[in-house]
């Protein structure tokens, strides 16, 4: 997985502007239900960033997802209990069993929740097909650091990872301003980088 991030060394200011509006009806969702697309019940997969999707519920301005280990009747470890704008999300999940549910929501109201759908994720010792999922920087981001550090989730079956900085704004055509191969989750550059767009990416690797 790759992310752009901007290197800026001048100082930015951000003036928030406050604005006067009529009051706005917003639609009532207690009567809506939310489509859920992937992933379905009993969804299994070797694959550890998992893709949630579902359909636009008319009127909502959150959805609200909530993610259980093992499930709901014996909670292990509750993972999600967040908010997501828009209508995906992607999560990167360690091998086991989880069960997961969600609902619309707007300021005045919330659609029931969904039913609750489980998911396992099985041991792989194949990397190939797996997805790094990248912390920070965040995607489009800006700094004044010249020396950012890197961040991403570590994959159960992975033995290190190789990280890679380019200047530019595509990871095909950048040029490489600093490479490493790492065994953490987290990279500092040793190279000041300067001003300029930068696009950097993370891939798992193993013996095997």
């Amino acid at each position: 997985m790759k992310k752009l991030i901007s290197i800026s060394l001048a100082l930015c200011l951000v003036i928030g502007l406050s604005s006067c509006r009529d009051d706005v009806f917003e639609r009532d969702l207690s009567n809506e239900n939310v489509t859920v697309i992937i992933p379905q019940a009993n969804y299994q997969s070797t694959i550890q960033q998992v893709h949630f999707k579902w359909e636009e519920v008319e009127g909502a301005s959150q959805y609200k997802i909530q993610l259980v280990s093992p499930n709901f009747n014996n909670i292990q470890s509750f993972l999600l209990d967040s908010t997501v704008q828009g209508t995906e999300f992607y999560y990167n999940l360690e091998p086991g069993t989880y069960t997961w549910k969600m609902r619309a929501e707007n300021n005045s109201s919330q659609t029931p929740y969904t039913a609750e759908m489980t998911i396992q994720i099985d041991s792989t010792n194949d990397v190939s097909g797996q997805t790094v999922d990248l912390v920070l920087p965040l995607n489009s981001s800006y700094t004044n650091e010249p020396f950012p550090s890197f961040s991403w989730l570590s994959l159960s079956s992975a033995d290190g990872y190789d990280i890679v900085v380019k200047s530019g704004s595509d990871f095909l055509t950048g040029t490489t301003v600093e490479s490493a191969s790492v065994t953490s989750s987290s990279y500092t550059l040793t190279n000041a980088l300067a001003e300029g767009d930068y696009v950097w990416g993370v891939r798992a690797t193993n013996s095997s």
